[in-house]
């Protein structure tokens, strides 16, 4: 597991135990607990060690699409994760998550494929729209 907190890496253990054996009564639905999940399994009532993380991202591979404050990723000290809903080798497609980029400010999109390489760094204008076309016609008249 490895967790980022504002760009940096701040946990990097291979060694968390997430489920035990596939079917036993204590390993069945074991989850881990620096994430932010309840602790089931210990003593709540004593024990003033629980918090509550919003817009956790867990994910099967290290490929991933991020919006980034700079050109480059790793030039990015503000970075938001955009959960992809569909990925192939010449698409993805993103649930657009803007984070805390304030409107009307530039970041840049990034692929990151699941060995870590980035994508060029694409600019966007975050709360940007596009052209509407012509509204209502007026009552005509006669």
């Amino acid at each position: 597991m490895k967790i980022w907190f504002d760009g940096e890496l701040i946990l990097n253990d291979s060694t968390l135990l997430t489920r035990s054996v596939a079917g036993s009564a204590d390993g069945e639905f074991m989850r881990p607990y620096g994430i932010g999940f309840f602790n089931s399994w210990g003593d709540t009532s004593s024990d003033p060690n629980h918090f509550y993380i919003d817009d956790a991202y867990i994910d099967n591979t290290w490929a991933r699409v991020e919006l980034g404050n700079a050109s480059t990723l790793a030039a990015c000290t503000h970075r938001e994760i955009q959960p992809s809903t569909s990925w192939s080798a010449s698409q993805v497609t993103v649930n657009f998550n803007p984070g805390s980029f304030a409107p009307g400010s530039v970041a840049y999109l990034f692929a990151v494929d699941a060995n870590g390489t980035a994508s060029a760094g694409y600019p966007v204008t975050i709360g940007g729209s596009v052209a509407s076309g012509p509204g209502q016609p007026g009552k005509p008249t006669f």
